[in-house]
């Protein structure tokens, strides 16, 4: 067991967190100098915790070995050692380390054995005998006896030089030689070394190597910050490192968040210097860009202008990111550039003012110009023995976010995807033939633009601008040119959430070998779609979020219109649990479908389900869209049936309860907000719904309702629903113990109470589509038109009249029928007949002649007259005669032999069907017997 000086020990160090551990493990002062590094980790798991508990055991150990070498005096470090005031009585426990500088050694220094413990305190008689007095009957000293023995010490101390300083080694024998006259005493109580925090060697090796979790990054940059200062500002001043190499030493200056680091290394150094160019750039911000607008007026070279007039006008955006940005980078334009010292082997150079702006900050437009332009500036600086320029990255600009061509590639691709019409591998014949084109483009392009190079139609800074630009469309698919790095793209971008296989059951299936036939048992797997990254990216989307809670709070405070869930007895219950959180209710609906043939022989083999989720307190025009509806999971229905609710649901049920009590954080660019989730309802069809809650699938059994409890035969006839049957909690429970299904309607408990929160009794969901507008409601709205109407409908129904009818046809109509008024006349597109609808086109059989063959016309026009009278224009057909091989009339067109007809005259008013084969022969199959 640790003994009371471990502990002690450890609660000094700020270790007091360990002192089970040390027990548990039996650790006691004997066996502490003995730890070895694989003990500590063992015990120790983070790594700060161990650094310094090293550094606190080193120091510690020293200590002893001093004062085992009799040495109390020597220096156990140059900058540490104990003050001690007078005459205020102290105990030695509560000596503080200080850090200010002492003599290597005191010549005052005289050393104490016990028999000085014991003439120190007969020379103080009073307190002295009183103190061994106290020791012979008790055994031990309380804590006034120990404040009174450290007073007689000090005082001893003291009594020649009150000024003098008390070293550490000195204070460690003196505690020594107290518990060899009072045996039962702990060397803890009076002496715990105090101990130098500057070793954090351990800590910048984690920082060498390491750059997440960020919190430890930032906690142990904090910590050896004086180190890595003190050593870079050394190195820097006999130029031994450069930038590059200090960014390579630390990984986490790489990251998106390294830039803090910089900035507090450089609060530390220059703290009169903080914010300083936050708070005086917008003063000279516009200073610099009026230089930059006159320098451009002044300039010869038409590229330069060109240049410099594209960062006046992003300047002139007047966005404060983006003006600042052209300020910065048109700032080295306003200066000569200087030639640099030539040296043995390396020629001068004088760079150009393109050079001189890249040297400074680089200015990189898209991603694909990032390779190219690293290579082009290691060539080019590795001839000159430089390479220590600042790469600045801007993510976005207001024009180049959109025009990209990597984000407008990619955009294209994930349209592609998102479209149910087109197979995934026609994306890779799409991005396969775009290839080919940009390709071609750029080669040509470029042949051409070399050509004006050579023939010194361009300057070269000219040709490096427009070569940059043109960079834009080399290789735009080498990133997405296969699914895998498309997929992979879009899995590390964030916006594609791939599903999680899980293990339901085993099911053996029949394999073949050699002509021998085996069962193997393979896994039944299903589909899990996580949705907590669903919900965390859907609501990061601009606006959504705080559109959804301004929506919620309207429809809480609005009670005269039930405008949504939220403002139901169910969800103000639940409200309530969630006091001062954000809450968001979930909706699950549950539905089979086949993915073959409902009709055919091998239904139900391939039959899936399906769990979608929904956010039914989106805003209206949000809520009503298909893409806030997510897909949750995904199995065959067979399994659900073998292996059961519990194990099919289980992973959608754990991440309802995730959701439920952790939630995910939601940070916008106008809100940061803890977001929790609810299950509200489960929805679908009856039988569905029945399937997934544990209630009967048959609805022609005893108790087919999951609401109440009533028989089938009352159920045909009942009109009014009646309360005394409703199904409660009580008996709810009843049934599922006794498990009588006949008797009850409940097979199995439901799984979905494993939900937190979740009462299938209290929340029953009926589903709006199958159960109204597929249901009852779109019969009574069919019925209310009947009714409203007054008739079962027209018997002749005219499309739309935009044709005119030339006088031709007027003609031809005057003389096949008498027509009072032409305003009566007009020609339809189309009309229907006492349910038979005709067109232009369609085949009419409009007699049969002498010799038994139907004569059949296409229809060219339609006439309607006077509301009443129906008369088609047909193109009337030769009838050659009746092959028997197509069970069809074979006919031949007329060049012009165009009849009229009534409606009523036809031979048979059914349309007939018309073919036209690939040699030309064209055949009327009809419809109905003549």
């Amino acid at each position: 067991m640790a003994d009371d000086d471990v502990s002690d020990m450890l609660k000094a160090w700020g270790l007091e967190s360990y002192t089970d551990v040390f027990k548990e493990h039996g650790i006691d002062i004997s066996c502490l100098a003995l730890l070895t590094g694989d003990m500590l980790r063992e015990i120790m798991p983070m790594i700060g915790d161990r650094a310094k508990f090293n550094a606190n055991l080193e120091e510690w150990r020293k200590v002893i070995a001093l004062a085992n070498n009799q040495a109390p005096f020597t220096e156990l470090s140059n900058d540490s050692h104990f003050t001690i005031e007078i005459p205020s009585p102290v105990s030695l426990t509560s000596l503080t380390a200080t850090d200010s500088e002492v003599s290597s050694y005191f010549d005052t220094q005289q050393s104490y054995s016990s028999d000085d413990i014991q003439n120190s305190q007969g020379s103080y008689t009073t307190e002295g005998k009183a103190l061994l007095a106290t020791y012979d009957a008790d055994g031990l000293l309380d804590n006034s006896g120990r404040r009174k023995i450290c007073n007689l010490i000090v005082r001893r101390e003291f009594q020649e030089d009150p000024e003098i300083s008390v070293k550490t080694q000195r204070l460690h024998f003196l505690a020594q030689e107290i518990t060899k006259v009072f045996p039962k005493e702990h060397l803890s109580t009076y002496f715990i070394p105090y101990m130098n925090y500057e070793n954090v060697d351990e800590q910048i090796q984690w920082l060498n190597s390491s750059c997440d979790p960020w919190n430890l990054v930032q906690k142990y940059w904090e910590i050896t910050r004086t180190k890595r200062l003190k050593d870079i500002l050394s190195l820097n001043s006999k130029g031994a490192i450069q930038p590059s190499d200090y960014m390579k030493s630390f990984p986490a200056l790489k990251n998106l968040s390294g830039y803090i680091l910089l900035i507090e290394d450089f609060n530390s150094i220059y703290p009169e210097k903080k914010e300083n160019l936050f708070e005086n750039f917008p003063v000279y911000k516009d200073k610099i860009l009026q230089l930059g607008q006159k320098i451009s007026n002044t300039l010869k070279d038409p590229s330069l202008k060109c240049i410099i007039k594209d960062y006046l006008d992003l300047a002139a955006l007047e966005r404060g990111e983006t003006s600042s940005l052209a300020a910065f980078i048109i700032l080295p334009f306003l200066f000569f550039p200087v030639t640099t010292k030539r040296k043995k082997g390396i020629p001068a150079w004088r760079p150009s003012k393109i050079e001189s702006r890249d040297g400074f900050i680089t200015h990189i437009k898209s991603n694909s110009e990032f390779i190219e332009t690293i290579t082009r500036r290691k060539q080019k600086y590795s001839q000159l023995d430089k390479l220590d320029t600042i790469l600045c990255i801007p993510e976005s600009s207001p024009n180049n976010n959109n025009c990209s061509t990597k984000n407008s590639i990619r955009k294209v691709i994930s349209s592609l995807y998102a479209n149910p019409q087109i197979p995934r591998n026609v994306v890779q014949t799409v991005v396969e033939d775009m290839t080919d084109i940009f390709n071609s483009l750029h080669q040509t392009i470029k042949e051409k633009t070399n050509q004006l190079l050579l023939n010194d139609t361009i300057s070269n800074e000219s040709f490096d601008h427009f070569n940059n630009i043109l960079n834009e469309f080399e290789h735009p698919f080498s990133d997405h040119n296969t699914e895998y790095k498309r997929i992979k793209y879009f899995t590390e971008l964030g916006t594609y959430i791939p599903p999680r296989e899980y293990v339901v059951g085993e099911r053996l299936t029949e394999t073949r070998k050699k002509n021998s036939f085996s069962l193997v048992s393979v896994h039944c797997t299903a589909q899990f779609i996580p949705i907590r990254d669903v919900l965390k990216n859907f609501f990061q989307i601009k606006n959504l979020l705080s559109n959804t809670l301004d929506y919620m709070n309207e429809c809480k405070l609005n009670e005269k219109i039930l405008l949504n869930f939220l403002q139901g007895s169910v969800w103000k219950d639940k409200d309530k649990y969630h006091e001062y959180q954000t809450v968001v209710p979930i909706f699950l609906f549950f539905d089979d479908y086949e993915i073959g043939n409902p009709l055919g022989s091998h239904s139900g083999i391939h039959k899936l389900g399906a769990v979608y989720l929904s956010i039914p307190c989106l805003p209206p025009h949000q809520k009503s869209s298909l893409n806030t509806i997510f897909l949750a999971l995904l199995f065959h229905s067979s399994d659900r049936q073998k292996f059961g609710n519990n194990v099919i649901f289980k992973p959608l049920i754990d991440e309802l309860n995730y959701l439920r009590n952790t939630g995910i954080e939601i940070e916008t660019d106008d809100l940061k907000v803890n977001l929790k989730f609810e299950l509200g309802i489960i929805i679908g069809d009856n039988l569905g719904i029945h399937s997934i809650t544990g209630f009967v699938e048959s609805f022609s059994s005893n108790h087919p309702c999951r609401v109440c409890n009533i028989r089938k035969e009352e159920l045909r006839k009942q009109c009014y629903a009646d309360d005394n049957l409703l199904r409660t909690v009580e008996q709810y429970n009843i049934d599922v113990n006794e498990g009588d299904v006949s008797n009850s309607g409940v097979k199995e408990k439901c799984v979905w109470h494993d939900v937190i929160g979740f009462n299938v009794l209290d929340q029953v969901g009926v589903d709006i589509m199958h159960d109204i507008l597929e249901g009852v409601g779109k019969q009574q709205l069919l019925l209310n038109n009947l009714f409203i109407k007054g008739n079962l409908g027209n018997t002749i129904e005219p499309g739309s009249s935009n044709n005119l009818i030339s006088d031709t046809d007027i003609q031809n109509i005057k003389k096949f029928m008498v027509i009072d008024s032409l305003d009566s006349l007009i020609s339809c597109s189309w009309i229907s007949i006492k349910g038979t609808k005709y067109q232009t086109t369609m085949v009419l059989t409009l007699d049969v002649n002498q010799n038994s063959l139907p004569e059949f016309g296409i229809i060219h026009d339609l006439y309607f007259y006077n509301n009443t009278v129906v008369v088609f224009k047909c193109l009337k057909l030769n009838t050659i005669g009746f092959d028997e091989h197509f069970c069809s009339y074979e006919v031949i067109k007329l060049r012009i032999n165009e009849v009229l007809i009534y409606h009523h005259m036809l031979y048979t008013h059914i349309p007939n069907n018309i073919s036209v084969l690939s040699n030309g022969s064209t055949y009327v199959t009809l419809r109905s017997a003549i």
